[in-house]
């Protein structure tokens, strides 16, 4: 069972939820995908393509703008301030790239956060 923390909740990405304080939130099949793969490689930048193709799986099927829309969904369901991202954050010349956890929350001792470049 993989559950990734966020400041006020957990993410429990085998149940495609997340869970902030009283409010629960699904996850849609892609959105589950999106924060398994950049979570897996916090702090490396992705581009929306690269996204398209290693997360989703998808050859031309989608576009940027998807993942963009898919990314807005996340943060408002993730973030404390989505106008404000700390957890998953987006450089126009890099791409997007998951920050995990903010500071003074504990992660996981999972292989799933180690070793990570800043972003």
């Amino acid at each position: 069972m993989v559950h990734l923390p966020l400041l006020d909740g957990t993410i429990d990405l085998n149940a495609r939820r997340i869970v902030r304080g009283e409010s629960v939130h699904s996850l849609t099949a892609n959105e589950a995908k999106l924060v398994s793969y950049l979570a897996a490689k916090p702090g490396v930048y992705f581009t929306a393509e690269t996204l398209i193709r290693e997360a989703w799986g998808y050859q031309s099927d989608a576009s940027a703008p998807a993942v963009k829309v898919a990314v807005h969904r996340l943060r408002q369901k993730i973030e404390p301030d989505p106008n404000k991202p700390q957890i998953l954050v987006t450089s126009r010349s890099a791409g997007f790239c998951w920050l995990g956890a903010p500071e003074g929350v504990q992660k996981p001792s999972q292989t799933f956060f180690s070793a990570a470049n800043p972003c």
